[in-house]
């Protein structure tokens, strides 16, 4: 009797345990689509940044293995810069739970899950890097093909905007139409118009104007490397576009052995009113290392150092963009204060060269009048650093080119008053 008891009560157990295990495994649509909405598909999506699409079940699932392995080693999403220095805006970092879920979707067998009645807004190119619909695009007239010498390109690209009022530009995400030969791009604004004549030219590896001795109004509006996303603004900040102004593209392509084209665009999402405060721009170059000159021997690992002038007003810093090439190693800047407190800005151990961002600030971040910016870089001209690109290793110096070197800080911010 004892026995029937307990076999009845196993029995009557059977379909808890079926329901349980039903309500705690994980599924594609419960667990990881909006997961890999949040943090994945802003990339990977068809004719994005990203090598393929994770859009659907099917994309997500034959790379299920992949996914959990990249996860779990923090290599995806990329997000170099280090959260324990200086956490940012909507900072694209997987948490260990999120990291687990996805591992035990995978080891459980990748349930697909019953699709939601409401259909999920899995946008391509949506994510919470995204600031939503664009409201101009200014385009390049036709494509541009490259020369197919296996030669680096720098290119000059013209591209009026024929406004006929100042627009105040909230958020700006810069296009390559191919992103595989597409090393940088610097975005400049010219007033003038003076220099659709130059549309299409080449340059040199220093492409500054003295050939063209045109001053420019903004000689550092925006720029995009490798990895970067659309640059937004905080509520209430927006960047100034002159009425009329030509956008100067200043575009450096990698060496090419075919003919392949590029047609880049600018995508603009414009603020409805005049902002409370105009972003601007000011950038720390070779010119401020403190220990120059900057050369990478051969066989050596170097670390420069540079610094700000002194600040002659109070400002609020609204983003920061490191920028290095091929030898960098690591990163760090920070800021010291007039009485001496040292504030972190951004902090990069593992420097990757394919994942360059702007990061923007959690608040715009007050420096007062009188402090001073530094950064220091490592970088690594020995033969053990599989990105060397010379065997063996030669002498280094600054250059535009993805073989020469850069230490760079592109830094936005607004005036306090």
């Amino acid at each position: 009797m004892y026995w029937n008891i307990k076999f009845l009560a196993l029995l009557l157990a059977i379909p808890a345990l079926r329901l349980f295990a039903q309500q705690t495994t994980p599924t594609y649509y419960t667990d990881i689509q909006p997961l890999l909405q949040q943090h994945c598909t802003g990339c990977h999506y068809p004719g994005g940044a990203g090598p393929f699409a994770l859009m659907t079940y099917e994309d997500v699932a034959q790379r299920g293995d992949m996914i959990r392995k990249v996860t779990a080693l923090r290599y995806m999403p990329p997000w170099p810069a280090d959260p324990t220095f200086r956490r940012f805006h909507q900072q694209n970092t997987l948490t260990d739970e999120e990291i687990a879920r996805i591992a035990d979707w995978v080891s459980q067998g990748k349930a697909k899950g019953k699709t939601p009645k409401k259909k999920f807004q899995n946008l391509p190119g949506a994510s919470l890097l995204d600031p939503g619909p664009h409201d101009l695009v200014i385009e390049m007239d036709s494509t541009f093909t490259l020369p197919a010498d296996s030669k680096e390109q720098y290119r000059l690209f013209i591209l009026p905007t024929h406004t006929r009022q100042d627009l105040y530009v909230r958020a700006i995400a810069y296009e390559p139409g191919n992103r595989s030969v597409t090393h940088h791009c610097r975005i400049m604004i010219d007033t003038s118009n003076a220099l659709r004549g130059e549309h299409r030219k080449a340059v040199d590896e220093v492409p500054e104007f003295e050939q063209i001795n045109i001053p420019l109004a903004d000689p550092f509006w925006q720029g995009w490397v490798p990895g970067n996303l659309p640059v937004f603004y905080p509520d209430g900040a927006a960047k100034l576009l002159p009425a009329g102004a030509d956008l100067v593209l200043n575009v450096h392509y990698a060496p090419t052995p075919v003919g392949v084209s590029d047609r880049p665009k600018v995508k603009l999402w414009l603020a409805k009113t005049p902002p409370e405060k105009q972003v601007r721009t000011f950038a720390i170059g070779e010119n401020a290392i403190t220990n120059p000159p900057f050369v990478l021997y051969p066989g050596t690992k170097p670390t420069f150092y540079m610094r700000s002038a002194v600040l002659r007003e109070d400002i609020k810093l609204v983003s920061i963009l490191p920028h290095m090439h091929l030898l960098g190693k690591n990163f760090r800047a920070y800021a010291i204060t007039p009485g001496g407190g040292i504030v972190p800005l951004i902090q990069i151990n593992n420097w990757e060269f394919q994942w360059q961002m702007t990061y923007r600030f959690e608040e715009p971040l007050l420096l007062k009048k009188g402090s001073v910016i530094y950064a220091e870089a490592q970088f690594d001209n020995t033969a053990q650093n599989p990105l060397n690109p010379y065997s063996p290793s030669q002498k280094i110096t600054y250059g535009w080119g993805v073989k020469n070197e850069m230490m760079n800080l592109i830094l936005e911010y607004i005036t306090v008053k």
